[in-house]
């Protein structure tokens, strides 16, 4: 209880008094009214035997050693009063990661303790209402408690969430292909001539905008068992080592990408400045078991085209295109636990076609979507596939290229 000395006739005795609210249920236990006389006149008065969460009213009165004087006015006060716990709290998987973030209305606090689990128990101290706990084991289910804490105990209620962390997983796939050797030939037909446009003011007007127009059906188009198939996953880890905890997965990391032989483009926009070709990328699985089932994204990313020979003559990267198409996956399973249902809804969407030679944010360089999972449609089994096209320029001396085209989760 704080308080300003009388200005005149100073007083020798202070007694600072509280008392109950009448109307608060956590008051019923506490003694009223109490007083508390300190050992000498000073301020503030330290006030003690309250009951925490009782609100009470407090008031000061002073002597001079002959009379008491009037009654100070009345303030409120609550002694370690109720202490929420945080509400909202959410966590989002991140590679061997997870982010939590969390609100919280109640008293002023001097921080969170947030505590995971199983294994050994970690603690970490914040004091926002985000939290990046990094370090983690991938594929294993984690407890997360979030606790207020105070200048003065009690800590707050704690709250808690789960959440897996993802794995660092990146496939990738090299491209080889050949630029074919080129020539200088000089031709003519006699007596052939074409029609020639009138004059005009401007000469070397742009070239025109004719299509490259559609491209053969690639050679490498080999078919795919449906993905049902007994044998199709049969080394796959259901979703870990049952053992060791660790994913256990033997399949190919790196496949390698043999395009379609190139071919000069003869007419239309780049006549005469590509060489083109095509093929097909190596199929792509992606098998989700997650309890939380939070979606997924895989990217692609392609690295430049370089010549064994003469790496710095190399080409972009961008110079490649695709066009992604998801061939098979998990959707409308039904399982008859509610005939009345579909049971089961995989959403897997394939990603947008990349057009060769686009650049910038939209171009393969920069790396763009295979194929995405919607949060709470994406566990299964989704199979993926792909086209592939390539313009190699003119420019490019003849021999084979290699580029590195990277997939990883985002």
């Amino acid at each position: 209880a704080t308080f300003t000395h009388a200005a005149s006739s100073p007083a020798s005795n202070y007694v600072a008094t509280a008392t109950k609210s009448a109307t608060d249920t956590d008051c019923a236990s506490a003694a009223s009214p109490v007083a508390t006389t300190p050992t000498a006149a000073t301020t503030p008065i330290v006030m003690s035997g309250l009951v925490n969460s009782c609100d009470y009213s407090v008031t000061v009165s002073a002597s001079n050693g002959v009379v008491w004087a009037a009654v100070s006015n009345a303030i409120t006060g609550t002694p370690a009063p109720g202490r929420p716990a945080v509400t909202g709290l959410t966590a989002t998987p991140g590679v061997e990661r997870v982010d939590l973030t969390w609100s919280y209305s109640g008293p002023a606090v001097t921080g969170y303790t947030v505590t995971l689990s199983p294994v050994v128990p970690v603690t970490v101290v914040v004091t926002g209402t985000t939290a990046a706990i990094t370090g983690l084991t991938t594929v294993r289910l984690y407890n997360f408690t979030v606790t207020p804490t105070y200048a003065t105990a009690p800590a707050g209620t704690p709250a808690q969430v789960s959440a897996t962390p993802n794995s660092a997983q990146a496939i990738t796939q090299t491209i080889s292909v050949e630029r074919p050797v080129g020539a200088l030939v000089l031709t003519q037909r006699c007596g052939v001539y074409g029609a020639l446009d009138a004059e005009s003011a401007t000469y070397w007007p742009a070239s025109g905008t004719g299509s490259l127009g559609a491209l053969a059906a690639s050679t490498d188009q080999v078919g795919i068992p449906p993905i049902w198939d007994a044998d199709n996953f049969s080394e796959y880890p259901y979703p870990v080592d049952d053992t060791t905890g660790v994913p256990n997965a033997v399949y190919s990391t790196n496949c390698g990408v043999t395009l379609d032989r190139a071919t000069l483009i003869t007419s239309g926009t780049g006549a005469g400045q590509f060489f083109r070709t095509q093929g097909r990328l190596n199929q792509i699985t992606v098998v989700d078991t997650r309890d939380t089932d939070p979606g997924w994204t895989l990217n692609g990313r392609v690295s430049e085209f370089d010549w064994a020979t003469f790496s710095h003559n190399a080409f972009s990267g961008d110079h490649l295109g695709w066009t992604p198409k998801v061939t098979d996956d998990s959707d409308a399973f039904d399982d008859d636990l509610n005939p009345a249902t579909v049971d089961y809804d995989q959403t897997v969407t394939a990603g947008a076609t990349v057009a060769p030679r686009t650049t910038g944010a939209g171009g393969l360089l920069a790396g763009q979507t295979l194929a995405s999972a919607t949060a709470g449609g994406g566990l299964g089994v989704a199979v993926l596939d792909g086209r592939l096209k390539l313009l190699i320029p003119v420019t490019a001396r003849n021999g084979v290229y290699t580029a590195v085209l990277t997939f990883s989760f985002i």
